[in-house]
């Protein structure tokens, strides 16, 4: 089955960096009591916000990347994740995943399936995958996170 990981150090800006681009100018404006939103962008940019513990955001990006990099073609179908522990501003991180499943879903498996008509494509070709997830830090392998993560792969030869 197939495995892949990723280290990475987030800083103190990294949870004002993520807050932005999730939150954009609602966010801007009171995390930096500045309603202007390119003023406000600079200020929290330039100025930790927050404590030395981060975001739960960060670690869901984290492991979504990792799973994009490896299977860009992929589609998201759900996901679920444990947090053990905080994830500390400057601590070094790798996450990783496991294939643990995969189902082929043909005509045979629809038959078997109630299936919502807007998710019938998911079943139409292609692949279920179940990942095995988890961050851990990496000086001494205290896992931060773990979980399970669902994607699609379609075989675009028989959609």
């Amino acid at each position: 089955h197939k495995k892949a990981s990723v280290r990475r150090v987030f800083s103190p800006n990294s949870n004002a960096e993520a807050m932005l681009v999730c939150g954009g100018n609602t966010l801007a404006a009171h995390a930096s009591f500045d309603p202007v939103y390119p003023r406000a962008k600079e200020y929290i940019r330039n100025h930790a916000v927050g404590p030395a513990v981060l975001s739960p955001v960060l670690i869901s990006g984290l492991i979504g990347a990792l799973i994009e990099s490896n299977f860009p073609q992929a589609f998201f179908v759900s996901g679920n994740m444990n947090q053990l522990r905080p994830l500390i501003v400057g601590a070094e991180v790798e996450a990783d995943f496991k294939v643990i499943s995969v189902i082929k879903n043909d005509d045979e498996s629809l038959n078997s399936k109630t299936v919502d008509e807007s998710l019938s494509i998911r079943y139409n070709g292609g692949y279920e995958l179940v990942l095995d997830t988890r961050v851990k830090r990496v000086s001494d392998g205290a896992i931060i996170t773990h979980g399970k993560q669902t994607i699609w792969l379609p075989d675009y030869g028989n959609l």
